[in-house]
């Protein structure tokens, strides 16, 4: 929603009907992509601004000088600045020059197949647990045919879940997302557990891959 109050819509093809929601898992998925490669590029042109003497080895001026470079350089794990440093230097090598940025320094990111359901309300799919404690019920409105061109070619499905049993019983289950590995569907479920005490803080949430 914030994509389409900064005025990014995106349009369906020509001939093909589908419901908002689908249209809104679309542009989640390209929000999350383009934070993703904000978040790369701002980080390549901080270890640009920062460049060592050494690539393989930062003097502890260095990294004091990178670590100011990067936004948010001061929490960020080191690994991370060496390996985009490592980066950079195999294109330096390649290349003769260092990068202008990270368009360069790499290729366009690749994005997976998959739903995220979570940009989704109970128009398009609902999830409650089972009469099971281990299991959980998922619906949601899928095309019966590959060119939906009516609401008429899409129908609910109930896709019944067994959870793993590392999700506690009493975890609140949210909209999972689903994707194709290896020819099969599975589902990244997010489940935050209650605090174990009034007024606490709750657990974090933890994501449980889950396959059939």
């Amino acid at each position: 929603m914030a994509l389409r109050r900064a005025g990014w819509e995106a349009a369906v093809p020509g001939g093909v009907r589908v419901n908002d929601r689908i249209v809104r898992m679309a542009q989640e998925q390209a929000g999350r992509a383009l934070r993703c490669a904000k978040w790369r590029a701002d980080l390549t042109l901080g270890v640009l601004a920062a460049w060592p003497a050494d690539a393989a080895r930062r003097t502890a001026e260095e990294w004091e000088a990178v670590r100011e470079a990067v936004p948010g350089g001061r929490h960020l794990p080191g690994s991370v600045i060496k390996g985009r440093t490592r980066q950079i230097a195999a294109f330096l090598k390649t290349n003769g020059r260092l990068p202008v940025d990270v368009f360069e320094a790499e290729g366009a990111p690749r994005v997976a197949r998959m739903l995220l359901l979570s940009a989704c309300d109970g128009q398009q799919a609902t999830i409650e647990r089972a009469d099971d404690p281990g299991r959980a019920q998922l619906r949601l409105q899928l095309p019966i045919r590959p060119d939906p061109t009516s609401y008429k070619d899409w129908t609910w499905v109930a896709c019944p879940i067994k959870l793993p049993p590392t999700v506690p019983a009493g975890a609140v289950l949210h909209l999972p997302t689903l994707r194709i590995h290896q020819g099969r569907c599975g589902r990244i479920l997010p489940t935050p557990t209650p605090s174990p005490r009034p007024g606490g803080p709750a657990t974090p949430s933890r994501w449980v891959w889950t396959g059939d």
